[in-house]
């Protein structure tokens, strides 16, 4: 740890070849594009009020590529709802703040420009009259589901065999979900020859094998206090991707409350599509429908109980699409900071939240992980994340060591999601 510690300026889109520069000249100029080409798919007739709609939104984001191509300033957006009105007002302290000449995709900070993409595409949404409710990524994510059907079942054969065995290794079992939930997509299920059990099997034997990669491994400490330390208290878990990654936090989250380790579990959500595979309340609500209806009992027993379980509960406050990182949370939000304060742990999944919760930014890799976390450091929380962008906090110096001797000055390794952290913060 370095013996001074100083706030880390922030990552922003104007270095070359830097992650963030490419996610303005290619990411997102990508990502626009496939909601033009879904909208036009799912909509191909333009004299109807929904092909009409389709096509003014089309055309606005067609203006928003250009924006992010040619480094226009910023243009405010259109005050339909709460949000956006909020947005405004950051917009506006970023020009107070900066000058309004640098209140463009280059100048302003990686974390507000890709914010505020999403953010232009839920009010172009919002402004027509048939597409209000409409999700350009729904398609997406459904497919990213039943893409991870075999994944799905081995966990809810393995969830039942848990349930009916008096000497499961709680712990151990809390150890392995909260891996699941951090590498589950990377699994490979090809030799299985579609047995639960062998599916299983073979799922926590690669957790083993990936166990190397994950720089900070704080996930026996987490285990150990969810099985131990949180009994008759609240557990908040803040999503991130839907699809396979929404039920392994569900899995999770019934092998906690039904083993009576936590009173309740507390699910975050987006209010709108956000970052692409985000859950909203519509991937919860079709989620655990989707589930409920399934083929397979197994799978079938626990959509139908996650549907009516009183101890779980889904929210979607307007922090989580607002383009501020956490350290802001006790200042604008300050019910929710105090709430998660006083919770047994709050699990923030996936690199966004990541990104917030250390103010994304361009830290030395071995700061103090509680210096980066600034305010939220008073927050009971485990960061569970793969690496897909460039900061990352509260690294050892071996594990620097290796990385420098593995690639050099080549920072592939930080967006390559090969490498993980499962950091844990007690206040």
């Amino acid at each position: 740890m370095p013996q001074t510690q100083q706030i880390a300026p922030l990552l922003k889109a104007n270095i070359k070849g830097s992650y963030a520069f490419c996610a303005v000249a290619e990411r997102w100029p990508k990502i626009t594009t496939k909601v033009i080409n879904q909208l036009r798919s799912d909509f191909p007739n333009v004299n109807d009020d929904n092909g009409k709609d389709a096509e003014t939104v089309v055309s606005k984001i067609v203006v928003l590529q250009s924006i992010m191509r040619e480094k226009k300033m910023f243009v405010e957006l259109v005050p339909i709802d709460g949000h956006l009105v909020v947005f405004n007002e950051e917009l506006q302290k970023l020009k107070d703040e900066g000058g309004e000449e640098h209140a463009n995709f280059t100048d302003a900070s990686w974390l507000f420009c890709g914010c505020y993409v999403y953010a232009k595409l839920h009010e172009f949404f919002l402004s027509t009259k048939t597409l209000k409710e409409y999700d350009p990524f729904a398609h997406e994510k459904n497919r990213a589901l039943f893409a991870s059907r075999p994944h799905i079942t081995a966990l809810a054969v393995e969830l039942l065999d848990w349930e009916k065995d008096p000497k499961t290794d709680v712990k151990g079992v809390i150890s392995r979900l909260l891996q699941v939930a951090l590498w589950g997509n990377k699994c490979d299920l090809s030799h299985s020859g579609g047995d639960p059990h062998i599916i299983a099997d073979n799922m926590f034997t690669q957790l083993d094998d990936f166990r190397h990669a994950i720089l900070v491994d704080d996930v026996e400490a987490a285990a150990e206090l969810l099985a131990t330390k949180a009994n008759d208290r609240t557990v908040h878990i803040v999503f991130d991707n839907a699809g396979l990654e929404l039920v392994t936090d569900l899995v999770l989250a019934e092998f906690l409350v039904a083993r009576g380790l936590v009173k309740n579990v507390v699910f975050h959500g987006k209010s709108f599509p956000w970052y692409v595979s985000d859950v909203t309340p519509d991937d919860y609500s079709w989620v655990l429908q989707t589930l409920a209806k399934d083929s397979d009992p197994a799978i079938a027993i626990f959509g139908k109980r996650w549907l009516k379980r009183p101890e779980f509960s889904f929210r979607h406050e307007e922090f989580w699409t607002r383009p501020n990182c956490f350290w802001d949370m006790k200042a604008v939000a300050g019910s929710l900071f105090e709430e998660l304060k006083s919770s047994a742990l709050t699990i923030f999944k996936g690199d966004l939240n990541y990104r917030k919760l250390v103010g994304d930014r361009d830290w030395p890799y071995q700061i103090d992980y509680k210096f980066a976390l600034q305010s939220m450091s008073e927050v009971p929380l485990f960061a569970l994340r793969t690496l897909k962008a460039d900061t990352v906090c509260g690294l050892s110096d071996e594990n620097v060591k290796m990385l420098k001797a593995k690639y050099g000055a080549d920072k592939s390794w930080m967006v390559s999601s090969d490498w993980a952290v499962a950091q844990l913060n007690l206040p």
